[in-house]
């Protein structure tokens, strides 16, 4: 679940179901508050995308994770994408890497993000 603010001021709430494989956008109010109750099941089935608008037209752009492992994202899920402070265009992917069998040792995953393209890259 993430929320997204566009250009224009309008604001979204997206969410992912049926085992993070179909996305769902939610127009929020204007004062962000509540859903606006306009909503659409919009990525289906489908993993990583890319648009030039919320509700689309979505191009999938295949498994941003490469190399070994990369099919588990390196055993972590993808949490977020961090600029790097001082050096434009620099990136590092953020995951985490939870264990509910010994919640002790849930760790990070910090990885190196490229750009090439639209495309976006874990180097794991």
């Amino acid at each position: 679940m993430t929320l997204f603010a566009d250009e224009d001021g309008k604001a979204y709430l997206i969410t992912a179901s049926e085992e993070n494989q179909t996305m769902h956008v939610h127009l929020l109010s204007p004062d962000y508050l509540t859903t606006s109750g306009k909503w659409e099941r919009i990525f289906v089935h489908r993993c990583s995308a890319a648009a030039d608008f919320i509700w689309g037209p979505w191009k999938e752009l295949g498994n941003p994770a490469q190399g070994a492992d990369a099919d588990t994202t390196y055993g972590s899920q993808t949490a977020y994408v961090l600029p790097v402070e001082g050096k434009p265009g620099a990136f590092v992917g953020m995951g985490d890497r939870w264990r509910p069998e010994n919640l002790v040792d849930s760790r990070y995953v910090w990885l190196p993000v490229q750009f090439t393209g639209e495309r976006l890259l874990f180097r794991g």
